[in-house]
């Protein structure tokens, strides 16, 4: 009897495992030709990210300068996501019923939903920007230098976020129906231009910080031109031009409106991601690892970290994408079965893709100690801490990075069918839950008091994402998600009201 059971536990498990992987070579070549040059625009967006922080370490008290300011670019970036998600949902299942006309609606309704938004915090962020800056700072007297050099960037980095307002729905429609190859080409353009006025800027100019912001701006304003003609020679017929984006019909207005709840409450989660680094400063301000004179913190650490792990795991770029792909626009078809094949092998598919990112990731860690460039302006005897600090907590990333893909994937086929309310409500729970363990970590456990490195308080911040993986998981199983969001025969349920 025993070893029936464990003989059917086996088997059970072999099925599960293969029915969450693609089911032969061809699917992987499939899944892969699309997702390659995804990843890759990830890659070469991040690296524009990357390529500031990298070139201000040779500028005193650079890297923690733009971590202060960044984080305001990351709340802006959260605002895109929460709002490109919900609609993706759209997007994908239109664009399989051939519904170019509503594709374009829904496009506009982008623009003007980051028109709005996105015009609030570039005010505040012009009129007060001492003050915005200094929301993120462990103690109410920050270093007047990085203060100063945080304003200056902030400052300049608002219009790359009002000309997000254009690229971010044009690039996100090319992604979600295909055409990740030309979204690609343009990340590629944007890329070797930030470069070039980096070094220009920094090293030869001698701008600082700012030149930093300088080569960023011009460098996305490439990306409209790019991202828009290749719109318009790829997707005619979901091409809009700025002076119609008001074109939009009630239905459609209806039909978002009703989900903008959602995409608030997850543009909030990420938000709230993006905050816990204030605890992290919190826990170890400037001077608190290793010597006090040699002003290292958790700013001037997990800005880098950040920005090197962002290169490596752009894999999170592909998972909207492909899920309207492949998943969605069966659903606009109402080919229930066939999406939820493909969903069960996306999972798998991206799971390897992260494991494999990830292993390439903690490669690049191990060299970490041997790039004494990182460090440039450090005191030589503080070099050491700094890089190793660095090194473990990218290593943290890559160990978690496959975990958060699995259940992130999940969370995006959930909503795949319509179901936007369900998704975030989880996610904004988990999230406070997370905010709630962190504050426990620096106001109770008080890490640094029991001698703990900043990559130990990581590693122990993150065991929560295990939980977060179960909840995930038991949703996605639970729920039939699988839908046309035009199907007026299920709006009747709790979880389904105002979905479709």
């Amino acid at each position: 009897m025993l070893k029936y059971l464990s003989m059917n536990f086996l088997k059970q498990s072999w099925l599960f495992i293969a029915s969450h992987f693609p089911e032969n070579r061809a699917k992987w070549k499939l899944y892969l030709t699309y997702s390659l040059p995804i990843i890759l625009t990830g890659v070469f967006f991040s690296l524009n990210n990357f390529v500031d922080n990298f070139m201000v370490t040779n500028i005193e008290k650079g890297v923690a300068s733009l971590s202060y300011a960044n984080a305001w670019t990351g709340i802006i970036n959260a605002i895109i996501a929460g709002i490109m998600i919900i609609t993706s949902v759209f997007i994908g299942q239109y664009y399989g019923t051939y519904n170019y006309w509503r594709i374009r609606q829904v496009t506009r309704i982008r623009v003007i939903l980051l028109l709005v938004f996105t015009s609030i915090f570039a005010i505040l962020s012009w009129s007060i920007p001492r003050n915005m800056i200094q929301i993120f700072y462990a103690n109410s007297n920050p270093d007047s230098q990085t203060l100063q050099q945080s304003i200056d960037y902030l400052q300049l980095i608002v219009i790359t976020w009002i000309i997000y307002i254009w690229t971010a729905p044009m690039s996100s429609l090319l992604t979600e129906t295909g055409h990740g190859r030309e979204a690609f080409i343009s990340s590629i353009g944007s890329l070797l231009l930030n470069i070039t006025l980096n070094i220009l800027f920094i090293y030869i100019l001698k701008m600082g910080v700012k030149g930093a912001a300088y080569a960023s701006i011009v460098a996305r304003i490439f990306g409209i031109f790019g991202d828009t003609i290749f719109v318009y020679l790829k997707i005619k017929k979901c091409f809009i031009t700025p002076w119609s984006i008001f074109r939009v019909t009630k239905e459609i207005w209806k039909k978002i409106l009703i989900r903008l709840h959602s995409a608030a409450i997850l543009s909030t989660n990420i938000i709230l991601i993006i905050f816990r680094d204030r605890f992290y400063n919190l826990m170890y301000p400037e001077g608190s690892i290793g010597n006090y004179e040699w002003k290292i913190g958790a700013a001037s650490i997990l800005g880098l970290t950040t920005a090197i792990s962002s290169v490596f795991l752009q894999i999170g770029s592909i998972l909207g994408s492909n899920v309207a792909i492949f998943v969605s626009t069966h659903l606009g078809k109402k080919e229930f079965e066939i999406a939820k094949k493909q969903a069960n092998e996306l999972k798998g598919f991206h799971f390897s893709l992260a494991l494999f990112l990830g292993i390439v990731l903690a490669l690049v860690a191990l060299c970490i100690p041997h790039i004494s460039y990182f460090a440039d302006k450090i005191p030589l005897e503080g070099k050491k801490t700094y890089l190793f600090e660095l090194q473990q907590t990218i290593l943290v990333i890559a160990f978690f990075n496959p975990i958060w893909v699995w259940y992130l994937t999940s969370a995006r086929l959930i909503s795949s069918g319509g179901r936007t309310n369900i998704v975030p409500i989880i996610d904004l729970i988990l999230e406070l839950l997370s905010i709630a363990w962190i504050a426990t970590m620096t106001y109770a456990i008080q890490p640094k008091n029991l001698g703990w490195s900043l990559f130990q308080a990581y590693w122990v911040f993150f065991t929560i994402d295990i939980l977060k993986f179960c909840v995930y998981e038991i949703t996605y199983l639970i729920t039939d998600w699988a839908r046309n969001i035009d199907d007026v025969n299920h709006r009747t349920k709790l979880w389904d009201k105002n979905v479709s």
